[in-house]
């Protein structure tokens, strides 16, 4: 945690990669700024190799009520109860609480994400 009104630096390259699936099949995560830096809105980054699909529903489990994702690379197939579109980078994706939702890459290129959650866990 810091002093209110420090801002924090974050360096990427120091923050630790996990896979994320019941079997790590669904991507990577790394997760930037959360409440260990004081923040409500966990910030991070997602990558999916070719082939790659998750399921979830919001809110989950562990309280995350709303996700952003903001891609970088590659193409995102979105799915969900009524609809399906695929996301491209330089689009943004808004995942409100009440839904579930099916993700998975479009082509042979992997998708590289920003991703938010609110509150963070």
């Amino acid at each position: 945690m810091t002093d209110p009104g420090t801002p924090v630096l974050i360096i990427g390259a120091d923050v630790e990669e996990y896979a994320v699936g019941a079997r790590g099949d669904e991507g990577v995560i790394k997760r930037l700024i959360g409440r260990d830096q004081g923040s409500s809105v966990l910030l991070g980054t997602f990558r999916l190799e070719p082939g790659q699909s998750g399921k979830f529903e919001l809110p989950h489990a562990n309280g995350m009520e709303e996700e952003t994702y903001f891609l970088l690379g590659g193409r995102l197939s979105v799915r969900w109860d009524g609809g399906e579109f695929v996301a491209e980078p330089d689009q943004a994706i808004y995942f409100p609480s009440g839904g579930r939702y099916e993700i998975e890459t479009v082509g042979t290129e992997p998708v590289h994400l920003i991703w938010t959650a609110y509150p963070a866990p």
